[in-house]
């Protein structure tokens, strides 16, 4: 059996491709959302939610995993710690399915961070903040915000769990901005414009992620951009696309 750890385009792509190719897949994803895009590919088990060590352990014995596939969000670093923890544990092969990184120019409008804290130190009182972090991290992002006496622009998933945790927090409406992407370089310049952004916040997600356009969109207009660099995890397996994925399974079994 081959469980895969989802949370990106490319684990739903990666859990069709094995389907196709007469593998058993199991797998699980923290989100509603994600659980509803995966079930239509009717695996053999699939979960909703986050695990905890034990319950990691006890779901992949049940499943007699063989393969232990991490297609989480390059940002999930903490699952992929306990993943590779557990699959050492049990002598499962873990194998991790990383998108490409971006190469960042060197250019003045370009700062990057290794962690949320360090943004703070870019911002500047009245500054038009403009964040696509997504609502997980909001609440760490506003607050900083608010020290740096800037004002916060949020880009959200429409889903009520995001739009719930901005209003928890007090920005009102022309504040949020609730648009599930990826977005073209031309939405993204259309939506910095409108807000009047003047520094935008993203994290380094790869291509597939949109973050080329986000990138270049911003530059065009002379906007600053901080990114939040990938965690440097030491994976002992990487892979670069679910078909890269499939030929290394093929050739283990």
């Amino acid at each position: 059996m081959i469980f895969v750890l989802a949370g990106t385009s490319e684990a739903r792509e990666t859990v069709k491709l094995l389907k196709e190719s007469g593998l058993q897949v199991s797998a699980s994803v923290v989100s509603t959302y994600g659980y509803e895009l995966l079930a239509s590919n009717s695996i053999t088990y699939l979960k909703q939610g986050a695990f905890d060590k034990e319950e990691l352990i006890r779901c992949l014995k049940e499943r007699e995993t063989v393969f232990l596939v991490d297609a989480t969000h390059p940002f999930a670093g903490e699952i992929s710690k306990l993943a590779m923890e557990v699959a050492a544990q049990l002598d499962i092969e873990y194998i991790r399915v990383e998108r490409h990184s971006c190469e960042l120019a060197d250019d003045p409008l370009i700062k990057k961070v290794e962690g949320l804290d360090e943004i703070e130190q870019h911002l500047q009182r009245g500054q038009n903040v403009f964040s696509t972090l997504g609502s997980k991290n909001l609440p760490q992002i506003a607050a900083m915000v608010q020290r740096a006496g800037a004002n916060l622009i949020a880009r959200v998933l429409p889903l009520s769990a995001s739009l719930r945790v901005g209003e928890d927090l007090g920005l009102k409406p022309e504040q949020i901005v609730a648009l599930k992407g990826p977005f073209s370089k031309e939405l993204n310049k259309a939506l910095f414009k409108q807000y009047g952004a003047q520094v935008i916040l993203t994290k380094e997600s790869g291509d597939i992620g949109g973050f080329h356009e986000k990138l270049t969109a911003a530059l065009d207009l002379n906007i600053q951009v901080i990114v939040l660099c990938r965690p440097k995890l030491n994976y002992p397996v990487v892979v670069n696309s679910p078909q890269e994925l499939l030929k290394y399974i093929e050739r283990k079994i």
